[in-house]
């Protein structure tokens, strides 16, 4: 009877064992990494991005509470358009779309399928080569790629785990438009920004109640120091999961994305965002597969045994009042 639990015994290495196991070979890895790397290096980097991570939340909100609000408005106005795109496959709005590029152009996907399932087999072993590179403290002879080389040693496990899972989502897109002729990657694209709007819109909400807080803060310290320590409870959580609900751990990692949003994030946004959005993609595996198992494995119910001749069952009584 399957009762909700893993018996590796009976059942061997499963799914969640393994994300177990994955998850606790590249921690080593990286906080081996940050230990060969020097603490006195580290803790200087990590306080210098903690603080470009607080100015990034600074820039991708506000301050004003009010502000806050005509943002929120303007994400929502966003939805409805976002909905008819998606509706319309993206002709329906004037602005050129890169994902139309390969509508019915057949040979077109499948050339690019084939580019990018070579570049997510590459991506896949470089990341698995750079997990055993951070556990041997960076033992192993370093591959001729100058993105593995100008990355920080324990970066890599993070940056290359994160970027073969953004190349194994574009393959799988890749796939499903073959027989689509290239209109899946139109619903999918149109479908994250009417998401993204959404979850915007939710955090600029979030944002004009907390920045509420700036008024009383004002009154005890100046205005520059209050707000930066506002900008802590006000804005900087809510950053923060709305970019892991994103998925921006993982996007942020990609090949295309990577330097820029270093800039912006620093090495310990793309950190605690790629925690946050793995550990959300986890719970979303975890729980798909809980429930296609109960779904395999039905709960057992005992055996009914026939009545044998001659039994008698017990009488019953009448209930007393």
């Amino acid at each position: 009877m399957y009762d909700g639990k893993y018996n590796a015994t009976r059942e061997g290495v499963t799914r969640r064992g393994f994300l177990h196991r994955l998850g606790r070979t590249t921690g080593f890895g990286v906080m081996a990494s940050l230990g060969f790397a020097g603490v006195p290096e580290v803790a200087k980097q990590t306080a210098k991005d903690i603080n470009n991570y607080r100015k990034y939340a600074v820039t991708q909100g506000s301050r004003s509470s009010s502000q806050s609000l005509r943002n929120a408005i303007q994400h929502l106005i966003n939805v409805g358009g976002g909905e008819y795109e998606l509706l319309t496959l993206g002709y329906g709005v004037d602005a050129e779309q890169g994902y139309k590029a390969n509508d019915f152009r057949l040979g077109q996907i499948l050339r690019q399928t084939i580019d990018d399932v070579d570049r997510t087999i590459g991506g896949v072993l470089q990341a698995i080569y750079s997990i055993f590179d951070a556990v041997t403290l960076d033992a192993l002879p370093n591959p001729p790629n100058e993105e593995y080389n100008n990355t920080p040693h324990p970066m890599r496990p993070l940056r290359f785990a994160g970027s073969s899972i953004c190349d194994l989502a574009r393959t799988g897109i890749d796939l499903a438009n073959i027989p689509t002729l290239g209109l899946a990657d139109n619903v999918l694209s149109s479908a994250y920004k009417t998401l993204d709007e959404v979850v915007e819109a939710v955090k600029e909400t979030a944002q004009a109640g907390t920045n509420l807080l700036r008024k009383p803060a004002y009154l005890i310290a100046s205005k520059d120091k209050a707000d930066r320590v506002v900008d802590w409870v006000a804005l900087v959580p809510l950053e923060w999961a709305t970019n892991v609900a994103k998925f921006e751990g993982f996007t942020n990692l990609d090949r295309n994305n990577y330097q820029r949003m270093l800039k912006e994030k620093g090495y310990t946004g793309l950190i605690i965002e790629f925690a946050g959005s793995s550990w959300l993609l986890y719970k979303a595996i975890n729980r798909d597969h809980h429930h296609h198992r109960s779904k395999k494995k039905p709960e057992e119910k005992p055996p009914e045994f026939p009545e044998l001749p001659g039994e008698s069952k017990p009488p019953k009584f009448p209930r007393l009042p």
